[in-house]
């Protein structure tokens, strides 16, 4: 038997090993296991080095992978958890909004030193890994999927974090009180999910924070005391999409409403 477990060990270290070889073997990985041959776009991929031969969606800066931008393209099925997509050391920028990707969120994800982070409008499951080993990370945008659990208070190693976007999925408990001090945050929109409490944001950084259709939270006490424009409310139901906002889910101290964006 250990026998059996130590040749399985080494067959995980030599894949592994493989695909950190090159970040050309690391981006093809996820070429693979993500149907790419059938990407609505793929130019030049598999074709040399992705920073030389300019392969699709992907950005460099000194001859390093800082971003795989394949949002909206037709990616189709479960994210590599080999090990292959942490191989990209110098990725910033991971944006993979409006696919067909499935299955949990790779953990290796959460230790790499990325900035921006979107998966948002996709068919992920499972829980919200702890997110403490992104200390770069800016946006976190995991909108519209199918994530459980709840939101830990890992997140407020994030000093850097300005957006968080969790709707639309099925995170529930209370939003953790640490997040209302951190230090770079603008907005957070958790719409669409079970919270049930957030922190008091009357003196933190915080423009927008947007809580429709949780059940059981309303426009909280201190809204009219905070410059936070709160965004709240519930409708008869909640759709796979929500919404977009309407003027009477809205409730700030001076009626004003901003737009946000995450982008």
């Amino acid at each position: 038997m250990n026998k059996i477990i130590a040749s399985l060990l080494l067959l995980s270290l030599v894949a592994y090993s493989l695909c950190c070889d090159s970040e050309a073997g690391a981006l093809m990985t996820l070429y693979n296991e993500l149907n790419g041959d059938d990407w609505i776009d793929n130019t030049n991929w598999n074709q040399g080095e992705p920073c030389t031969n300019a392969w699709y969606g992907i950005t460099c800066e000194n001859n390093q992978v800082t971003s795989v931008d394949l949002r909206n393209n037709g990616l189709f099925g479960i994210l590599p958890a080999d090990g292959s997509i942490a191989c990209l050391s110098f990725l910033k920028s991971l944006l993979l909004t409006g696919n067909e990707i499935f299955g949990d969120i790779p953990v290796e994800i959460f230790d790499m030193s990325l900035q921006h982070l979107l998966l948002d409008d996709n068919y992920l499951t499972g829980i919200l890994p702890d997110v403490s080993g992104l200390r770069n990370i800016k946006s976190i945008v995991l909108g519209n999927n199918k994530l459980t659990g709840n939101l830990t208070e890992s997140v407020c190693a994030a000093a850097n974090l300005r957006w968080l976007n969790l709707a639309g999925n099925m995170f529930g408990g209370d939003l953790p009180e640490c997040v209302n001090e951190l230090p770079e945050l603008q907005q957070i929109v958790i719409n669409c999910n079970s919270f049930i409490s957030v922190p008091d944001f009357t003196n933190s950084t915080l423009t927008v924070l947007d809580i429709r259709e949780n059940e059981g939270l309303g426009c909280p006490a201190w809204a009219g005391a905070a410059n936070t424009t709160v965004v709240c409310g519930m409708s008869m139901e909640c759709p796979d999409k929500c919404p977009e906002v309407h003027t009477d889910y809205r409730c700030h101290n001076d009626g004003v409403v901003q737009s946000y964006s995450f982008e």
